[in-house]
């Protein structure tokens, strides 16, 4: 469920209480949205978040219904600005606590369990490829087992990709937190350096699968930049993979994934005899990855 609307002052209870939230009238509220505390994405003109929501009454301090929501990492004041907060799972139901202190706790506990329900992971796929290419749905479905959200893309223009269509569209639709993975396929893989190129946040990995960073004969590169700024993106994401063959037929091989790995200060893992690990042009169906999964 989303829930969007202005942010309005609220009582200052929970600022005392070091988790300052942002404040909507309850009326907001969809009729379907029980009372309890539920953790969320938060979409904010100061960036996206992870956050706990509180929606109903606060018996602890004797207050009436409130729908607010503590954003990790929000430092800015947005009375009076847009947000929408995106609803993702119910971790309990409303409680009284006898004193502040127990109740401080209990938000304390509430914000680990909204970070362990948000883990998310995006998997961009190659060029002229979809969503239901290759290892893309097997490696979705592990992950969701895993307890994260998962986002796969159908990128726009995918038979003519290129930088300027590409990286707006993930930035304005993903979701970027210290609990993101991302993982891109082959003309994913620049595109991934992109992102860390213009995030703010450090997620947790990003793993380049079949990557190139140069120009390549009948490569998608359109999305190479002619230089990076790899201090940014060895700063925004906690590991850096690269996985490549030693026998790639489109040049995205052990090479260029040795040059990402080392510009990136990231880990190089060398498979031998994979080709593309992916590629309908040479008949490669590729369907399962179990090796990927164990650096997820």
């Amino acid at each position: 469920m989303k829930v969007t609307g202005i942010v309005i002052k609220g009582l200052g209870k929970g600022k005392k209480l070091g988790f300052p939230t942002l404040n909507l009238s309850p009326r907001h509220a969809p009729k379907k949205l029980k009372f309890g505390i539920y953790a969320a994405y938060v979409e904010t003109p100061a960036g996206k978040f992870l956050g706990a929501v509180h929606y109903g009454p606060r018996p602890a301090t004797a207050a009436p219904t409130s729908l607010e929501v503590y954003c990790i990492g929000l430092k800015k004041n947005l009375y009076g600005k847009r947000i929408t907060i995106i609803i993702k799972k119910r971790l309990r139901s409303v409680r009284n606590f006898p004193t502040l202190a127990a109740l401080k706790k209990q938000i304390q506990r509430d914000v680990v369990m909204a970070r362990k329900n948000l883990k998310n992971a995006i998997i961009l796929h190659g060029f002229g490829n979809s969503p239901s290419s290759f290892w893309y749905p097997y490696v979705k479905k592990q992950l969701e087992k895993r307890g994260y959200d998962v986002w796969v893309p159908h990128l726009p223009g995918s038979h003519h990709p290129t930088l300027k269509k590409w990286l707006p569209f993930v930035l304005q639709n993903g979701f970027f937190s210290d609990e993101t993975i991302v993982i891109g396929h082959s003309a994913g893989a620049p595109l991934i350096l992109s992102i860390l190129e213009a995030i703010s946040v450090t997620i947790q990995k990003a793993i380049l699968v079949s990557g190139f960073m140069e120009r390549l004969p009948g490569c998608a590169n359109d999305l190479i930049k002619k230089t990076y700024r790899w201090g940014s993106i060895r700063r925004h994401a906690q590991k850096i993979i690269c996985i490549n063959s030693d026998n790639d037929p489109w040049g995205c091989d052990a090479k260029q994934g040795r040059k990402i790995a080392q510009a990136a200060k990231g880990r190089f893992i060398l498979r031998r005899g994979e080709g593309h690990m992916g590629s309908t042009t040479f008949h490669q169906p590729y369907r399962k990855f179990p090796f990927l999964l164990k650096w997820l």
